[in-house]
């Protein structure tokens, strides 16, 4: 059951530096941190959430140790209340396949987490929040104590679900945030991306191995067999995004070459077509700015980055890249030497760029455009 506490003071929030007495001062008022911020973790555990676990009655009070999920619902009048593993939580998760009603979710199911609420709890927006969630070993803590700052009460002017949804999501894959940017250009050099629909154990496979400073090419037998016999199931979802519906025919030519192995036809056709499938994308958005690889990018990434969060499964920011790098990567007339939509549709990628991985990559983008292309909202 929850617990109705009782404060001395309001919290104002963490300072930032020593100061001394009588000297203005910084304060963090909203902050996210978790396990894998090591004692700036630790000391933010010891400061709120110890001081509102210390107020609980000590038959109601559970031990620091035990504490899966927290939630501390802050009033300006100094009232609280407290509640410690006992509200189950929801989230908003976008799937990748059909799932029946009382079916296991399993962590390969989920391409995005959209929404984050704990169930049966209304949160004020003019109330402070002290939330501490878990997932198996990682904790995060999140706090805010915004609208207590002022005269009167600041209602906080964001989605809390939203924000929270990031946060989990950050927590329960941080194989695919914390890519360094020196892993990234390893990653993007071998032309590989960790694409939506790939299992989880093979993005992490893949990660390690660059990680590591090894090269990706025993990745593409694993991709193979993965990503390969979901082909059929892939087709009829395509054929639901009203974007696709124009260039199926074509779409379907590719997807049967390829499992027929003939992956320079597969592959040809696949580096041609989703460039068009990017141009009716933009057309029926009716941007104005002439299509080109750059405006084509932007058009089918940047309503993704406005919509998604920082931590999106979607990885909006680098799939751009990914985009401009290497499916619309340039090259040296001379002597072209990489497989891109350039060099397919100039006639110049070297015939051996033609193989399975360049199928597969084909694919893959195809499918991660899928889900950026959202149908557009009624008006």
């Amino acid at each position: 059951m929850p617990v109705d506490v009782k404060l001395n003071f309001l919290p104002a929030g963490y300072l930032i530096k020593a100061t001394p007495a009588g000297e203005d001062c910084s304060l963090i008022v909203q902050e996210f941190s978790s396990s894998e911020d090591g004692d700036l973790f630790i000391s933010r555990l010891e400061g709120l959430p110890t001081i509102l676990i210390s107020l609980i009655p000590v038959p109601n009070r559970i031990p620091c140790s035990m504490i899966d999920n927290f939630l501390a619902v802050i009033r300006r009048d100094l009232t609280a209340t407290v509640y410690v593993n006992e509200l189950p939580i929801k989230l908003g998760v976008r799937a990748k396949r059909a799932i029946q009603a009382g079916q296991a979710v399993l962590e390969d199911d989920i391409a995005d987490i959209e929404t984050f609420e704990f169930i049966g709890v209304e949160i004020p927006l003019d109330a402070g929040i002290v939330v501490i969630f878990s997932q198996g070993w990682r904790k995060g803590l999140y706090y805010d104590l915004g609208p207590f700052h002022g005269q009167v009460a600041t209602p906080r002017d964001y989605d809390l679900g939203r924000m929270l949804a990031q946060q989990y999501a950050y927590l329960g894959f941080q194989h695919l945030f914390k890519i360094t940017d020196d892993e990234w250009d390893r990653l993007l050099s071998e032309q590989w991306f960790p694409f939506i629909s790939l299992r989880q154990s093979t993005l992490k496979y893949m990660i390690d191995t660059i990680r590591c400073g090894f090269n990706l090419h025993d990745l593409t037998e694993r991709v193979a067999k993965e990503f390969g016999p979901t082909l059929s199931d892939k087709l009829d979802v395509w054929r639901t995004n009203l974007f696709f519906q124009p260039h199926m025919k074509i779409f379907e030519t590719a997807v049967k070459q390829h499992l027929a192995r003939d992956y320079v036809s597969s592959t040809s056709v696949l580096f041609n077509r989703l460039e068009g499938l990017m141009r009716t994308y933009h057309l029926t958005l009716n941007n104005p700015i002439k299509p080109n690889s750059h405006t084509l990018v932007k058009s089918v990434t940047e309503s993704v980055v406005a919509e998604r969060h920082t931590f999106s499964l979607f990885l909006p920011k680098n799939f751009q890249r990914y985009l401009k790098e290497v499916y619309f990567a340039g090259f040296d007339p001379r002597d072209p030497k990489d497989l891109s939509r350039n060099t397919v549709s100039h006639g110049v990628a070297p015939i051996e760029t033609f193989t399975l991985k360049s199928s597969l990559i084909g694919l893959l983008i195809l499918d991660q455009l899928f889900y950026y292309m959202r149908p557009l909202p009624k008006t």
